[in-house]
């Protein structure tokens, strides 16, 4: 999850304040006082999974790879250590969302994150 944040905005998810931080961490929480393991559980509406599919809908490959940087990574504490052979892991679960996000915004639903 860090490590898709990082790619997405440059920042880790401790500092994370750019909107594609929302595929993961809306900010729109269920409920504050509910703990699924590392907080609440957080909502988008079936308009916002459209927008946001949308935009990440043009992300690519390449331009994931533009952003990947292991040394900045580790610096920057992105959960967990990376190393020069990871970003193939970050490309695959990034493209895993971006199906994810198609399929929803196709049949009009709403997303849950939680991280558990």
């Amino acid at each position: 999850m860090d490590g898709i944040i990082f790619l997405l905005t440059g920042q880790n998810i401790q500092n994370a304040d750019h909107p594609l931080v929302q595929v993961l961490f809306s900010g729109q929480l269920i409920d504050e006082e509910q703990d699924l393991g590392y907080g609440p559980g957080h909502y988008l509406t079936s308009d916002q999974v459209k927008d946001l599919s949308e935009q990440i809908s043009k992300i690519t490959t390449e331009d994931l790879k533009n952003k990947y940087n292991s040394k900045t990574m580790n610096e920057l504490d992105v959960y967990p250590i990376w190393d020069e052979d990871s970003f193939d892991y970050l490309d695959e679960n990034f493209k895993l969302l971006q199906q994810i996000y198609a399929e929803a915004a196709n049949n009009d639903q709403a997303i849950i994150t939680f991280l558990n």
